[in-house]
């Protein structure tokens, strides 16, 4: 965000960009790091870090995405009715609810965004809500 509000401020013909090396993935953050202690840059926030970190491949635990959702105030969550069975599911995400359908997040995504008026897999009934989530409307379905 600092970078940002100096571009807005500034202009962008006060900037410019550099590569100032190329080299192998393995060694990125090392030679990131070493031109941050070199060069003091000034948009930099982060000069005191000696190894830079890789979120690369990292995955939240279910705990952290609990918790993540709950700081979220408004959310959309999910009803899933089964034709057969009568039996109705909240679930707080549409992930959660691919899960246990046992599909890809991505397809109950299309099925809205197409607008679809007939059943989910042709068995299920799927209803947006939006509300406000306390912690004891968040549970987080187990295999």
């Amino acid at each position: 965000m600092l970078i940002c509000r100096a571009l807005l401020k500034e202009g962008y013909s006060k900037f410019n960009l550099e590569i100032l090396e190329f080299c192998n993935p393995d060694t990125r953050f090392e030679r990131e790091n070493y031109y941050i202690l070199n060069c003091a840059p000034e948009y930099n926030l982060n000069l005191t870090l000696q190894k830079m970190p890789s979120r690369l491949g990292h995955r939240h635990s279910e705990s952290t995405k609990l918790k993540l959702s709950l700081n979220q105030q408004t959310r959309v969550g999910l009803s899933v009715t089964n034709i057969e069975s009568k039996e109705k599911l909240f679930f707080s995400s549409f992930n959660l609810a691919a899960k246990h359908l046992g599909v890809h997040g991505g397809q109950i995504s299309l099925y809205f965004s197409r607008r679809q008026v007939k059943p989910f897999l042709n068995r299920y009934i799927l209803t947006v809500e939006e509300k406000v989530l306390s912690t004891d409307e968040i549970k987080p379905l187990e295999s």
